[in-house]
């Protein structure tokens, strides 16, 4: 997959994201660009297609866009508050020497508490799932993504964190001979189903408003 549709697909991306933001009501904190940078590891020798030359695993980089909201304030008294958002997002990676464009949706539950715990702990932090879908230079075709993880808040604008995600994608097979060769005929060949293949990411990530 050539790099220039990889870097034209970031647009894309973008701006559909963008526009999948669910409207924000009239009392609902106003949204906010949110940029991350993530360093990790890509392990490919989960399901490695025949004859592949990718490596087992290779050192992963990256950036996130996305559009959230601030961390729900601390409740008054010690106790917790908590909150659901539907955050839309573009992930942008560099897994060894091929590019990945993602876009999708990532289900968050914040939370924040005052004085919990044996040692009375305030903080701020997220739960999460997400969905992704997008291209990969060494997958012909689109590739899928999942992934959960976990953020830490250091105040309404800075936060850092981990995830652990898989990519999965489709590779044909080699065309396989299922007709016997008549007496003085040619060769059947057909296609057999394409095979799915799986990758795991994981890794840190620290990030801030814009």
């Amino acid at each position: 997959m050539r790099i220039s549709l990889v870097i034209a697909t970031v647009g894309a991306a973008t701006a559909v994201a963008t526009t999948a933001a669910p409207a924000a009501r009239a009392d609902a904190p106003a949204r906010r660009t949110v940029l991350s940078v993530m360093g990790g590891v890509a392990v490919f020798g989960l399901e490695q297609p025949a004859g592949s030359d990718l490596p087992d695993a290779v050192g992963l980089i990256g950036a996130t866009l996305a559009w959230d909201t601030p961390p729900p304030d601390y409740p008054a008294a010690p106790g917790y508050a908590v909150r659901g958002e539907v955050v839309p997002e573009v992930e942008l990676m560099r897994m060894g020497e091929d590019g990945v464009v993602l876009g999708g949706l990532r289900l968050e539950l914040d939370i924040a508490q005052r004085q919990m715990g044996l040692l009375g702990i305030s903080a701020r932090s997220s739960i999460w799932v997400s969905g992704h879908a997008g291209i990969a230079q060494f997958a012909d075709r689109p590739v899928v993504s999942g992934e959960i993880g976990a953020t830490l808040y250091a105040g309404d604008a800075w936060r850092f964190g981990y995830w652990f995600g898989l990519l999965g994608w489709n590779e044909p097979q080699t065309a396989v001979d299922t007709t016997p060769v008549p007496p003085g005929g040619g060769v059947a060949f057909a296609g057999a189903p394409a095979d799915t293949k799986l990758a795991m990411h994981a890794g840190l990530f620290v990030g801030s408003t814009m």
